[in-house]
């Protein structure tokens, strides 16, 4: 089963710039096993599953040979399957529908705030260490981003497209 790792604020415009590629290339060399990359924002892809100690060595690689500092969150397949399953909003034809994951323990008063707080017209459904929004239009014009969920959780969470976990998990299906 595969392992993800999902890498946070990176290839955004012109700052962060982590060249997909080379990374890959970087994490080859250190024998943290075959790895491959989905889009260039920062979605890895261990097909074999991922070194135990990868997230770590991940963000100290990336900050010392890119000289960006970047939070990694890791998923395994199963775990990004759950999530699928559990997305009460599918994949709507218009807005669009984002998925918030983070490792750790979220702050439970500010995940309760969250959950309570009227988003209109954008909508929220917690998940195991994730949060899945429906989006009316995009994330970009909504006060719900991923800054605040990171802010009100007090964790370090990236937010991801659901189809493009729908395409890492098709991807590694084949």
């Amino acid at each position: 089963m595969p392992d993800f790792a999902f890498l946070r604020s990176v290839n955004l415009g012109k700052h962060n710039k982590v060249p997909m590629k080379d990374l890959v290339a970087l994490i080859s060399e250190r024998g943290w096993g075959p790895v491959s990359y989905l889009l260039a924002s920062g979605n890895l892809v261990f097909p074999q599953g991922a070194p135990a100690d990868v997230r770590a060595g991940l963000k100290e690689l990336i900050r010392n040979e890119f000289d960006v500092d970047t939070d990694v969150i890791m998923r395994t397949g199963a775990e990004l399957g759950k999530l699928l399953e559990n997305n009460p909003y599918g994949v709507p034809k218009e807005g669009s529908v984002q998925i918030a994951i983070w490792d750790g323990a979220a702050d439970s008063d500010g995940l309760c705030g969250l959950l309570e707080a009227d988003h209109h017209p954008d909508r929220l459904h917690q998940a195991d260490n994730a949060l899945i929004i429906r989006y009316a239009g995009t994330s970009h014009d909504s006060k719900l981003n991923n800054n605040l969920v990171s802010r009100r959780l007090k964790v370090a969470s990236t937010l991801r497209n659901v189809k493009t976990f729908i395409r890492l998990l098709e991807r590694e299906r084949l």
